[in-house]
């Protein structure tokens, strides 16, 4: 799975470039349940800052309210305090992911 910018609506993206969401062997009935839900392969996600715990300082990555992975550990820093920001500000932000390797 891997997530862009699509201009017509808000998102977050670094650049313009489609970067993987990492840990989605750990949430296999979201991501399949996203693949299945979202046939045309694209879908907005929300991006949630993780605020606690051993993951302190990582964005997860979520597709109709369940979790499907985190942004890469190397742009979590750029990320984190833009999408901490907004959701303190009772926004949301959200990237399109397209899903690879489809049932």
């Amino acid at each position: 799975m891997v997530f862009k910018r699509k201009p017509q609506v808000p998102t977050l993206q670094q650049g313009d470039r489609w970067n993987t969401v990492q840990g989605t062997f750990a949430y296999p009935d979201a991501v399949r349940a996203a693949q299945r839900k979202h046939r045309d392969g694209e879908a907005f996600a929300v991006l949630r800052p993780v605020t606690t715990g051993k993951y302190k300082g990582a964005v997860s990555v979520y597709v109709d309210g369940h979790q499907v992975g985190s942004l890469p550990k190397e742009l979590a820093p750029a990320f984190f305090p833009v999408v901490q920001e907004l959701e303190r500000g009772h926004k949301r932000a959200t990237a399109l992911v397209a899903f690879h390797g489809r049932e």
